[in-house]
């Protein structure tokens, strides 16, 4: 996915948010990287949530951003995630919850960003919450700016990594006191598994329709 001209971009940008409003990999594309158990919803109810993958060019390169949360009392303290979060009643729908968000954890003029479309939904049982992930493109390298209450650190991943089949891995974790298999993408030293990996593995279904994969 290495960029050669501007026409390329725009050809890539407008496929992709063609596919986005198309038929969708679903559930299917997004369990392929689930851990064998997932926890159950103790909250009785969902709430409404979303997240984005930021798309943007840097060193002639496709990237997105993860964020890593530093370490609070909740259940994703210290865990890699999108950037996103809640929707809230300000909010007119979950694209500007989408927006909302990466301008407050990240510091992005969220008014360049041109949405592209949205994934399927995911439920979170653990936090009760269904998320809608959200695509958008960054026409530059943005001027992060996180927040350290909300950010501990910021992992710029290069699409052709997360593309690569040598990056796709499972390894055992303990969950709920049960040794199970759990697929992740091994970026850099991160290990990237759960909710979030399932929100790529669609993305990336999606991504290889308009792009070769690489193979090696």
């Amino acid at each position: 996915m290495t960029v050669e001209t501007p026409e390329n971009i725009e050809k890539f940008i407008d496929q992709l948010e063609q596919d986005l409003k198309s038929n969708l990999p679903g559930n299917k594309a997004q369990y392929k990287m689930a851990p064998e158990l997932r926890l159950e919803n103790s909250h009785g109810y969902y709430r409404n949530a979303a997240v984005m993958i930021l798309l943007y060019i840097r060193d002639g390169s496709w990237y997105t951003v993860l964020m890593k949360r530093p370490e609070y009392a909740g259940t994703h303290s210290n865990q890699i995630s999108l950037p996103g979060g809640k929707s809230e009643d300000g909010d007119a729908d979950l694209n500007e919850t989408a927006l909302r968000e990466i301008r407050e954890e990240l510091g992005v003029d969220d008014k360049q960003i041109r949405i592209l479309g949205n994934l399927s939904r995911l439920h979170i049982p653990v936090s009760g919450i269904e998320v809608l992930p959200v695509v958008g493109y960054y026409p530059q390298k943005p001027d992060f700016q996180p927040d350290p209450a909300e950010v501990a650190y910021l992992i710029e991943v290069r699409m052709e990594d997360l593309l690569h089949p040598r990056n796709t891995r499972e390894k055992f974790r303990t969950l709920m006191c049960k040794l199970v298999r759990v697929p992740y993408f091994q970026i850099g030293e991160e290990q990237v598994w759960g909710a979030t990996a399932m929100i790529l593995s669609e993305f990336l279904e999606v991504v290889r329709m308009d792009s070769p994969t690489p193979s090696k």
